[in-house]
């Protein structure tokens, strides 16, 4: 079983309970004034998890909202999200090469890094084609991934934190060939259970982004840095791209 079939259970949202809707409503609001959405757009959040960001793209505004991911436990948990807060938005549960083919958006957004799991280049491109062909003419795809470039320079091999009396440790390392990012987290609970985490995603540079998604078929590509649209260089700790269909 891949690691991310493994992962993105209900632990999943204990581990980076962190990442939580105040953070998402944050970065949905740069998302839309980035790329200036209409209000009656419709918008996908592929691999969308619990769904904070479409909690965040509904509160500013927007209705005609579809989540896919793959795992079960992370769309029950936003199901119940979305239903407490009376959103109707339609959740897939579906691998994000394969967006169903009588869908169509004008917008796919692939949000916190949630691209480059797989083991082949090929299945990774996979994933942009698949969203170039389920967006309408002239929609848009928007990625907020690593920059490598920084990763490379400030990446911290070893960690450990302590809460509430459990042990979180982390160790990462990036791969030579083809390289990956690997982080593997061992948690310690305070009654001796030990759960460990591993993660492997595929790291690409701007320009071999650049390549895939002209491959695909997008045009317009613009990079940045971060969702405020800094300028991307080495420095930058996030990679943006925007891609529209032509």
């Amino acid at each position: 079983m891949a690691w991310y079939e493994e992962n993105f259970s209900d632990k999943y949202l204990e581990l980076y309970a962190h990442r939580n809707k105040d953070e998402g409503f944050n970065d949905v609001e740069k998302v839309t004034k980035l790329i200036k959405l209409q209000q009656n757009a419709e918008i996908l959040d592929l691999c969308c998890g619990a769904g904070r960001h479409l909690l965040a793209l509904h509160q500013l505004g927007f209705n005609k909202l579809s989540g896919l991911d793959l795992s079960r436990d992370l769309l029950k948990k936003a199901q119940s999200e979305l239903l407490e807060a009376d959103i109707n938005a339609k959740l897939i549960q579906a691998d994000m090469r394969y967006i169903p083919q009588e869908l169509t958006f004008d917008c796919i957004l692939s949000l916190f890094t949630s691209f480059g799991y797989f083991k082949s280049d090929s299945e990774n491109k996979q994933v942009i084609s698949g969203a170039y062909n389920r967006l309408k003419t002239n929609g848009i795809m928007l990625m907020d991934t690593i920059n490598p470039s920084y990763l490379e320079k400030n990446i911290v091999k070893s960690e450990e934190k302590i809460k509430n009396d459990t042990i979180i440790q982390i160790k990462r390392n990036i791969t030579k060939k083809n390289p990956r990012v690997e982080k593997t987290t061992t948690i310690t609970h305070k009654d001796g259970q030990i759960d460990k985490y591993f993660e492997s995603v595929r790291l690409f540079s701007a320009q071999e982004f650049i390549d895939m998604y002209h491959q695909a078929g997008f045009c317009d590509i613009k990079l940045y840095g971060s969702l405020d649209a800094e300028n991307l260089t080495i420095h930058s700790p996030r990679l943006i791209i925007i891609a529209k269909k032509c």
